[in-house]
Parts: C-alpha cells; structure tokens; sequence
C-alpha cells in the first residue's frame, strides 16, 4: 500500500508518482459522489486516512500527493471546503469533459484569480508584508466573488478601521506581484529552473507591488495599517515553497527536480488571467517592472532564466 503522499523532499528528488492531473480529479471526484464528504485534517486539507483510500484505488499519487490536489480541485470548485469536510463543488459534474489542458488551467485560476487554497494564498500575504486582518479580509472578499460559489467574505461594519479604498489597493497590489511572476514564467516557457531564482524573482516583484502600493497607509490617517513588515527574503522562500508545492505542482504545471531544482513541465504558458486584470493591464505592470528593474540602482539580478525582452512601447503606471 502506497503512503499518504510522497513526502515533500521526495517530489524535490522527481519520483515518479504516477497518476496524471486529470485522472487524479476523476478519482476525487468518484469518491465524493460515493461518499458525500471527505474527511479533512484543518482548512482545506485532506485527511491521511483519504488519501491512502485513494492511493490504494488508483494504485498511485498524484505529482504533490492527494492532500494538495484535493486543495487546488477546492479552489478550482471541483470540491467544495465546507465544516464537515470536502464535498461535490459546483463544476463537479463538468470534470469528465475537460482535457487534461483544462484541468491544468482550472486548477491554476482558482490561485490566480481567486487566493486559493488559502495556506498558498496566506504564504504569499505573509511575504508580502500584508497584516493578518487585512489578508483575512481581502481573501474572503475575492473569494467570495468566485463563480463557484466560495468564501463568504468577512463583514466589516467600522469602515474607519479597514476602509474599502485601501482594501481594493491592497487587492491590486497583491495580484500586480502575481501577474509580474506569471509573466515572467511566461516568457520563459518550458525549462530547468533553479528555485533560488524563482525566490529571487518573487522578492523582487513583491518588493515592486509595495513600492506601487506605498500611497496605502501614507494617504490614510488612523485605522487599521495595511503593512506591518517589509519583504523579508526568508518569507518570500515559504511563499515560494507554498506556489510550488500547493499550486504548481499538483496543478501539473512544474515538477521538482534534484538539487533544489524544478521542471516548467509545459511547453508554453498561456495568457493567464491574474485577479481582474485584463491582457493589457497585467502585460502593462510586466512592462513597468522591467523597466524599473533595468534602471534601478542597487538591486539584486533576476536570474538569466527570468529574464525577456522589455517591449520597445512606453507605458504609464496602470491602475493609477
């Protein structure tokens, strides 16, 4: 009988685990239709106990384990994270349809667009500097506009101590670190990366979406601040683990490799969606972080692997 999961260092090593995306939600999806719920261990999270059931019907484990492809098919509305456990989401029924390409991309959205699974999303926040409150808050309220019904979000009566010009603030500036990231990977496509140079790119760019944002707690008197730590690269390498290990692994996007080193496993990055920016919003902030990268004195180099060329067009700080 195979484990709960291969162990994290395991996928780092780039055992082969077997069970392909798609086949990994058809038997997700078998067993909620058969038992109603699954048993979770914390928010969001698959019980040991249902991962081995799985592990023994399918006869393997999904690249990341089944823990973490339960928690990105939550977020992709696959499953639903409720009290008593993971049950049927609402695209439940339109898994059998998809192509293992759809799946890839459903299950990558529901972290783009909608904060999901929420350790990923916390990491990230925790990185970033966010304060708790706030994170708390703007993830309920992005995923409670998720089309598959999530999260509602946490109602705030006292607008003088977390008002709603900052949270949206917050809002852009947390999904402008995401769309720099993915653009990025992007241009880049498929290949051997190291993951030192994922943390290299993901500290920068968080650093450039609070230097974009610098205007949120400056122009607001009192209330509750926004940010009360500044981008610390040892929290940046957990938000980086948590990318990888929650969302882009188990999403079938990258796959680990030996020596602290990951694949792009696809060959080419579609254009990805990041929270409710368009194509030219999101392609607008890529190009006024290289722009800024290129000129500013005193940084730490991107790593070869994660750089493109920077359009010849000039553009304004978008969303402004």
């Amino acid at each position: 009988m195979m484990g709960e999961l291969v162990s994290y260092e395991g996928q780092r090593r780039g055992e082969d685990v077997g069970v392909g995306v798609l086949a990994g939600l058809g038997e997700l999806v078998r067993r909620v239709e058969a038992r109603g719920l699954l048993r979770q261990e914390g928010i969001w999270r698959l019980h040991p106990e249902e991962a081995r059931g799985l592990s023994e019907v399918s006869g393997g484990v999904p690249a990341g384990g089944w823990a973490a492809l339960a928690g990105v098919a939550a977020g992709a509305g696959v499953l639903r994270a409720q009290p008593g456990g993971l049950g049927a989401g609402s695209y439940v029924a339109e898994v059998r349809g998809w192509t293992e390409e759809e799946a890839r991309q459903r299950l990558l959205e529901g972290f783009l667009r909608w904060l999901t699974p929420p350790g990923a999303a916390a990491s990230w926040l925790l990185a970033l500097g966010v304060h708790p409150m706030w994170g708390v808050r703007l993830v309920g309220e992005v995923q409670r506009e998720a089309p598959w019904g999530g999260a509602r979000g946490v109602g705030w009566r006292d607008e003088g101590v977390m008002e709603v010009e900052r949270l949206e603030a917050l809002r852009r500036q947390v999904f402008v670190s995401l769309a720099v990231v993915v653009g990025m990977m992007g241009e880049r496509g498929a290949g051997v990366e190291s993951e030192e140079a994922l943390v290299t790119l993901c500290e920068e760019a968080m650093r450039f979406a609070r230097r974009a944002a610098r205007e949120v707690d400056v122009s607001t008197r009192g209330g509750l601040k926004v940010w009360v730590a500044g981008v610390e690269r040892r929290a940046v390498r957990g938000a980086v683990r948590g990318l990888l290990g929650e969302v882009l692994v188990p999403a079938g996007w990258v796959r680990w490799e030996v020596g602290g080193r990951f694949e792009v496993a696809v060959p080419g990055w579609p254009g990805w969606q990041v929270g409710a920016f368009g194509e030219e919003e999101q392609q607008a902030w890529l190009r006024l972080f290289l722009r800024e990268r290129g000129t500013r004195e005193g940084r730490a180099p991107v790593s070869e692997r994660f750089v493109c060329q920077e359009p010849n067009e000039s553009s304004s700080m978008p969303g402004r």
